[in-house]
């Protein structure tokens, strides 16, 4: 019965699709279609509503004007749209999307700092150094599809590689942080969340993704979300 009813759900989206009538598709129509505007607006709001505000001293929302801002980590300037995804989709990343938000009196300085799963920390001094003549550093940190997913087991959930490293790095800079996790699964964070001003869950954010998650810096929308996991607390 459990897998009649299973059944029953794919095939009606089938009918509701009409591949029973049409098995063939029209390509100049999927070109048309497939990332159109509208589709990219609903993304955009997908993004902004899944968006979770899990810490937030007062630091957040910035300031369109702030005189400078850091953006640090391996998920800056990355597109992780996590599996399963389409190809060839024009991607913004939280590092375009910043840019797109600030104004043009705004310093902006973009460090990597790390990859996501790699044990250097040559890229360590440059984040460093960006956080430091800055007056808020946003480290966009968590996972990618060589960390998490189909066979991709892992025997921890604390941030990969010298993320939690780096954070510490900036952090003792003096610089106020902001984390924003892009990831598909749960992370401790005991070892840092006490030493941050804010905590933003991004999860895989889609195409609209940078620009959703900057609105939400920049208090242009609320993050209404609510984790639908539990993050275990390990100590």
């Amino acid at each position: 019965a459990v897998i009649d009813r299973a059944c029953q759900r794919v095939l009606r989206g089938k009918l509701w699709l009409g591949l029973f009538d049409n098995s063939f598709t029209d390509p100049q129509e999927a070109d048309r279609v497939c990332d159109c505007a509208a589709h990219r607006q609903l993304a955009l709001e997908a993004a902004e509503r899944c968006t979770v505000l899990l810490k937030n001293t007062g630091l957040l929302p910035l300031s369109k004007n702030i005189n400078s801002l850091a953006v640090i980590g391996p998920n800056a300037d990355q597109v992780r749209l996590g599996g399963y995804s389409t190809f060839g989709t024009r991607v913004i990343t939280v590092w375009e999307g910043i840019r797109n938000k600030v104004s043009e009196r705004t310093r902006l300085y973009f460090a990597e700092g790390c990859k996501v799963n790699n044990l250097s920390e040559a890229g360590f001094s440059k984040a460093v150094a960006a956080a430091r003549k800055a007056e808020a550093a946003i480290l966009v940190m968590g996972n990618s599809g060589e960390t998490e997913g189909e066979n991709r087991d892992r025997c921890d959930l604390n941030l990969p590689g010298v993320q939690e490293d780096l954070i510490k790095a900036v952090v003792d800079t003096g610089t106020p942080v902001v984390v924003v996790l892009v990831n598909g699964t749960a992370v401790t964070m005991a070892n840092w969340i006490d030493h941050v001003e804010a905590v933003v869950e991004a999860w895989y954010p889609g195409e609209e993704g940078g620009n959703a998650v900057a609105s939400i810096l920049f208090g242009e929308c609320n993050p209404v979300g609510r984790l639908p996991i539990t993050f275990p607390k390990l100590t």
